[in-house]
């Protein structure tokens, strides 16, 4: 065989390999690069929800209802705006409202409080994150739990209009674990138990269930749904006898490098001012 005849053979088998190779991206290559969308998106609009219902006789009833709508702007400078409302007590109970404003203002961000229920300061503050949903859910710039899960294609579904491929991840226990105790829920445990062992109680929670939507046209990040109903129901019953009748969060995005934000002048003007109960 001619010397450019066996080049060519050679060249023909290296791109098949790598074809082989490459394949189809699995469901855990969609979920990563979706995420690493939201990351770099110069603008969103994404909701945060969280419901809690836990009980025990004697000690608490706490029945939580959190909703936060949150546009974001990344570029040319973070400008963000958040809205939310917190209810206790189920339907008849208390609610407090936030509306707040954030401004990329050298190496530090202007806060601004506008028509609020919460104590919530206007000022200077160092990190964009509470503003930002997917810092919030710490799933790709500081932790690899979601990642180091195990992905397996669920089914389609529509989300708000768009068709997304629902992705079901099964988060394994250790990186539960490094997820808990990167939100801090390891102090709020250590303070429950008043001197319990609680890391036995949390080791024994196991797997938690994460389920992410991706759009199957652009590859965009939709929603993160996570129930940790069950594990929280572990937590209950062995700190107070208690039960955990719901603990949910949410995450949805929207709206990719289409967010625009303007401060309103008046909210500006009131720097500095913390407006409570207005």
């Amino acid at each position: 065989m001619k010397p450019k005849k066996i080049l060519a053979a050679v060249m023909a088998v290296a791109l098949m390999a790598s074809l082989t190779a490459c394949g189809e991206p699995t469901p855990m290559d969609r979920v990563t690069k979706a995420l690493s969308r939201v990351d770099k998106a110069k603008s969103y609009h994404g909701v945060n929800k969280m419901s809690v219902s836990v009980t025990a006789e004697g000690v608490m009833n706490s029945e939580i209802d959190l909703v936060t709508s949150v546009d974001f702007v990344r570029s040319p400078k973070i400008i963000a705006h958040a809205q939310g409302s917190q209810t206790q007590g189920g339907e008849d109970g208390s609610t407090t409202t936030l509306d707040s404003y954030l401004e990329e203002n050298g190496k530090k961000f202007d806060k601004y409080t506008s028509t609020s229920s919460m104590p919530f300061e206007a000022g200077e503050v160092d990190s964009a994150d509470s503003y930002d949903l997917l810092a919030q859910m710490a799933v790709y710039k500081d932790a690899d739990f979601l990642k180091n899960g195990e992905a397996v294609l669920d089914g389609e579904e529509e989300i708000e209009g768009r068709m997304a491929d629902r992705i079901l991840i099964t988060v394994k226990n250790d990186d539960l674990l490094n997820y808990m105790e990167m939100l801090g829920m390891y102090s709020m445990l250590e303070q429950m138990t008043a001197g319990m062992p609680y890391q036995p109680m949390i080791e024994s929670i196991g797997d938690v269930p994460f389920m992410v939507w991706v759009d199957q046209e652009n590859g965009n990040l939709l929603k993160i749904h996570a129930d940790f109903t069950e594990a929280y129901s572990i937590c209950m019953g062995t700190l107070y006898a208690g039960t955990c009748e719901r603990m949910i969060m949410e995450y949805t995005f929207s709206n990719y490098d289409s967010v625009t934000i303007e401060i309103p002048q008046d909210v500006k003007d009131q720097a500095g001012t913390s407006l409570l109960n207005k």
